[in-house]
């Protein structure tokens, strides 16, 4: 497989995705992950000398340590009445551009309206297969896209794959993100039907409730191999938590919401992201961002990794985070569960 150039054919897609099962299921539960080794510079796909990059785990794919969430207030303000409103498809155009410019290789998009956008985006620039992308499937569902009578829940899912597969213009993505399924029997036989059928090359998930995901990581089927939660300068890891039990089955973890929605971003934000960065056991950070300028600054927490942040920095950041969350509104209150990972 040349994931430098990331293309995939059939047999080495369905390789890929049979390592990482295999991976999972030959440590068992609870088995310790081996030292992280070093990439080969010509696997990095979109490879930048500045940008660092992580093994996202047993997928053994290598992501931007910094890489791109999909919201953006123009999409989730503006797109629910047109399908493709033109001037977030042109915003999007030159976040993208400019992300792959500056060695950004993954993006995980919310929502079919994100999709639709994002897809649109990467069509018109010819940049599909520069991005590792991660799309959703809510539980719920949205009200253009929920089940239809009679239709169940796998079958609801596999029709949602075939929409996105239409929305980015391929036939096949990277990564299938159930949000918030404790269904996980019925998730893994849905994704064992899209990995046969070449359409998705592996299984993510993500949950606002930490204890959710211990749950989804201790699933035996060993086919989950990523999973998103939250992660911010003020999240702290223990022995014994999420992060803790991602790592032991080899997930690679993809932090969000690491500048707290948003309402950390004013002020220090490469500083910010740093600090985030600065645990070996995050394969990545997918802050979302609004234009070029907010993208150019957030990969300098990246180009410069090998500047350590010092105690006054820290300091900083410990009183810029000190009243956050009695800044955030009602919805975003759950982000309270992640102080301690």
């Amino acid at each position: 497989m040349d994931d430098g150039n990331h293309k995939v054919t059939r047999r080495d897609f369905h390789k890929a995705g049979s390592a990482a099962v295999a991976s999972a299921v030959a440590g068992g539960v609870g088995r310790a992950v081996a030292a992280e080794p070093k990439p080969e510079p010509e696997k990095i796909l979109g490879r930048h000398e500045k940008m660092g990059y992580r093994r996202l785990g047993k997928t053994d794919l290598w992501i931007s340590e910094i890489s791109l969430g999909g919201h953006c207030p123009s999409i989730r303000q503006d797109a629910t009445a047109q399908e493709n409103p033109g001037e977030v498809v042109e915003n999007r155009k030159k976040v993208l551009a400019k992300a792959h410019e500056l060695g950004i290789n993954f993006i995980d998009t919310d929502m079919a309206k994100e999709s639709r956008i994002y897809g649109q985006a990467l069509h018109e620039l010819k940049l599909r297969d520069q991005f590792y992308i991660s799309f959703d499937s809510w539980a719920t569902g949205f009200p253009e896209e929920r089940r239809k009578d009679g239709e169940s829940r796998k079958q609801h899912w596999l029709r949602l794959v075939d929409y996105r597969l239409r929305d980015y213009h391929t036939d096949h993505l990277d990564f299938w993100r159930p949000v918030s399924c404790m269904e996980l029997d019925e998730m893994v036989e849905a994704f064992d039907a899209m990995h046969k059928a070449g359409k998705v090359r592996f299984l993510a998930v993500s949950n606002h409730d930490p204890e959710k995901i211990k749950q989804i990581a201790a699933h035996p089927s060993g086919k989950i191999s990523m999973v998103l939660f939250p992660y911010f300068t003020m999240t702290k890891e223990t022995d014994s938590g999420v992060l803790a039990a991602c790592k032991r089955q080899d997930m690679g973890v993809v932090a969000i919401k690491p500048l707290s929605a948003g309402f950390l971003a004013t002020n220090g934000t490469v500083k910010h992201l740093k600090k985030v960065l600065a645990t070996p056991n995050l394969s990545a950070a997918i802050p979302g961002v609004k234009n070029v300028e907010q993208l150019e600054e957030n990969v300098q927490a990246s180009y410069t990794r090998d500047v350590a942040l010092t105690e006054r920095d820290l300091q900083e950041l410990a009183h810029q985070s000190g009243d956050l969350f009695d800044r955030l509104p009602p919805r975003y209150q759950w982000l309270r569960k992640w102080e301690t990972v």
